[in-house]
């Protein structure tokens, strides 16, 4: 019953398994070209693949049209998601470029790189307000570790 279930989802979300298997490949083609390419490389790769699928199959899924009003998201749930999400692609590109501080840069940049293309894909504008909200977000969810790391690792507690 499991397989079937797998094979009927694998059937409805072929976009996501075609971004996946897109990724896949490239990263094995990446690792075999180049002797320096290590595996958070490949696993970024292979999961920016996953992401493009996911959006790929909202966007053609979506019956709402852009007049359609949707609830607004808290901000708590919008502040945790992101969070999440920073401290993923953090630790990826601080794993890829060996250096927090490039991680850092990465996660500053990407909201105000990556606004235009999400206002192009939910036809709506992205704010300045927005964009410094994700980017406090994704800064906060890589920080978290670090800040875990260094409170259990302090002298006396």
């Amino acid at each position: 019953m499991e397989e079937l279930l797998s094979a009927i989802l694998a059937i409805v979300l072929w976009r996501v398994v075609a971004g996946a298997l897109v990724g896949a490949l490239l990263a094995f083609a990446l690792a075999a070209a180049f002797p320096s390419f290590n595996a958070a490389a490949g696993f970024t790769i292979v999961f920016l693949g996953i992401a493009s699928g996911v959006v790929w199959q909202a966007v053609v899924s979506s019956t709402c049209s852009a007049a359609t009003r949707h609830p607004p998201m808290s901000r708590v749930v919008a502040f945790l998601g992101l969070a999440a999400v920073g401290g993923l692609w953090g630790s990826l590109v601080e794993a890829a470029a060996g250096s927090p501080i490039v991680a850092l840069i990465v996660l500053f940049l990407s909201p105000s790189l990556l606004s235009p293309l999400a206002a192009k894909l939910s036809h709506t504008s992205v704010s300045q307000r927005q964009v410094l909200f994700a980017t406090c977000a994704f800064a906060i969810g890589y920080a978290i570790p670090y800040a875990i790391n260094g409170l259990a690792s302090t002298p006396g507690t």
